[in-house]
């Protein structure tokens, strides 16, 4: 093997070889990941009034973003030797150039290049919306983490399947780390989007984005809650029950223990029984105790 084809394998195995034992491969897929969510939401922020006096900032970000990923695509065409897809095979690079994921790669980094070199003359509209297109690099990883999910998963039932897609199991491979990500991404969105909302300034504009993402990330969670509840509902009375007994109990026994020691605080049921509640329900509030 000559030393190029062993540099080829060196940096496959190590930087993209996700299916290996390589750390570094699974924390720049993760870091590219992260990169492509955070130029996401800086597109987002652009509409908002914190981009107004942070151009400068905002634009280096986003030629930081391009490098990275020019990068990462020259990376990626160099180590497709190593690629056990291409190994062998005439052109290895050029066979990693037209897959369709290294095209996309190409169109979120080539008009921006076109463009800086003067070859072509884009507007800036036309290069934020395709900075768009550097959404579907997230699929790189995930078509193939859906394929594998339903390899490992076949003649299962859709409840495993769903089981395994939302816990960890031997079968849920990296779409569980993947669905991870998302909700998390949603949580951290949606407290944005709360925090947001309060200011009147981008509220009043923004109106009906706001109420679409609220629909999209919390309407059917409540939905899902309210039907966890119906369908859960004796068992719930139940457990408020037996809490509403032990809370008489208790307050009914510290009454009778401890209203003659301190009158002036166990001096009624009902009082006693707020110590009872408080008690369960945290560590007290030091206001009476036994």
């Amino acid at each position: 093997m000559s030393s190029i084809a062993s540099a080829r394998s060196a940096v496959f195995s190590t930087l993209f070889d996700l299916d290996g034992e390589s750390r570094v491969a699974k924390r720049l897929d993760s870091f590219i990941t992260w990169l492509i969510i955070a130029n996401l939401l800086a597109l987002s922020l652009e509409h908002f009034p914190v981009y107004s006096g942070n151009e400068y900032w905002f634009g280096l970000f986003d030629e930081v973003s391009i490098y990275l990923f020019t990068v990462e695509y020259v990376l990626r065409l160099f180590a497709a030797g190593g690629d056990p897809a291409f190994r062998g095979k005439r052109t290895p690079a050029l066979r990693q150039a037209v897959t369709p994921f290294a095209l996309i790669d190409l169109a979120v980094i080539g008009p921006y290049w076109l463009h800086l070199l003067g070859i072509i003359d884009l507007d800036l509209r036309v290069l934020r919306a395709l900075r768009l297109l550097r959404l579907l690099k997230l699929l790189r990883d995930f078509i193939p983490a859906l394929q594998q999910f339903i390899r490992d998963n076949r003649g299962t039932t859709i409840r495993s399947k769903v089981y395994a897609l939302l816990n960890e199991t031997p079968t849920s491979g990296r779409l569980h780390s993947q669905i991870d990500l998302i909700l998390v991404v949603f949580i951290i969105l949606s407290v944005f989007a709360v925090i947001l909302e309060t200011v009147p300034s981008i509220h009043m504009p923004l109106a009906a984005a706001f109420t679409l993402f609220d629909d999209i990330s919390v309407n059917t969670a409540m939905k899902t809650f309210s039907d966890v509840m119906r369908r859960e509902q004796r068992a719930f009375f139940a457990a408020m029950f037996v809490t509403f007994l032990i809370t008489i109990l208790a307050g009914a026994i510290v009454y009778e223990v401890e209203h003659a020691v301190q009158p002036e605080k166990f001096d009624t049921m009902p009082r006693a029984m707020y110590w009872a509640v408080i008690t369960l329900a945290s560590v007290g509030y030091g206001d009476i105790s036994p």
